[in-house]
């Protein structure tokens, strides 16, 4: 599960039929590994795929800002983002979590850690779309280099717990499961399913698989703890199908 991108040949995973969320809160969370340490990067995004501007981001900073992770909301009259104090190593597999609280509040987290918050009010409109290794907006951007893995996508504000969880190697299916929106397995290019949202990607470019972090916990025992958590079988028995069809 992971899915390695090379920003010169602008290689993205795409979905441009609908968002996983309308409005905050939200949040956004996966793992990442790059060597490439100058450029910034986007891990994920949701936005209005037919307007320039229009997009909530989860990204790295590149060298610049001190290689740290970041979450920004932007329109066509700014952004107002969130930094975490701390920074990424190259060649290191680090998780990133960002919480849309409202549109004034965002934080984001590295490896549980280095805490950035931000409150400036900025209400992203006209979602439709959402991308992994690019900005979601009609003018991508920030190209990701380097792997993403399991990425995942909220419709709650997860708290420090949850994210210390997701950090410590928790798979996402098992957090908050009845507050999942979007999941990706990102266990093959030729294979980009959501089995929760149906929010099915497309990849762009060469993308390829790659081995991922320490996650994986067996696909019976996460779709028991999920169904379990959310009180409903039909969620199992779906996430099971579309596994088996593969």
């Amino acid at each position: 599960m992971g899915i390695t991108f090379a920003s010169a040949s602008s290689e993205n995973l795409y979905n441009t039929s609908g968002s996983p969320i309308s409005t905050a809160p939200f949040s956004m969370a996966c793992w990442f590994n790059t060597t490439e340490m100058t450029n910034g990067k986007t891990l994920m995004s949701i936005g209005a795929n037919g307007e320039p501007n229009f997009h909530h981001d989860m990204l790295l900073t590149g060298s610049g800002p001190g290689n740290t992770a970041g979450v920004q909301s932007f329109t066509d009259t700014g952004n107002d983002f969130a930094l975490t104090s701390t920074s990424y190593s190259s060649g290191v597999w680090h998780h990133v979590a960002g919480v849309f609280a409202a549109t004034n509040s965002r934080t984001v987290q590295l490896d549980a850690a280095g805490k950035g918050t931000d409150t400036g009010t900025r209400a992203v409109t006209g979602k439709d779309s959402v991308t992994i290794g690019m900005t979601s907006d009609s003018s991508p951007t920030n190209y990701m280099d380097g792997i993403i893995a399991v990425p995942c996508v909220w419709d709650v504000a997860l708290t420090d717990d949850d994210v210390l969880a997701l950090a410590s190697g928790a798979h996402p299916l098992t957090v908050r499961p009845a507050n999942i929106q979007a999941f990706w397995e990102l266990a093959h290019v030729t294979d980009l399913r959501d089995p929760v949202g149906d929010f099915d990607l497309t990849a762009s470019g060469g993308a390829t698989a790659e081995d991922p972090p320490a996650v994986h916990v067996p696909f019976p025992l996460i779709c028991a703890a999920a169904g379990a958590a959310m009180g409903n079988s039909q969620w199992y028995y779906r996430m099971l199908a579309r596994r088996r069809s593969a």
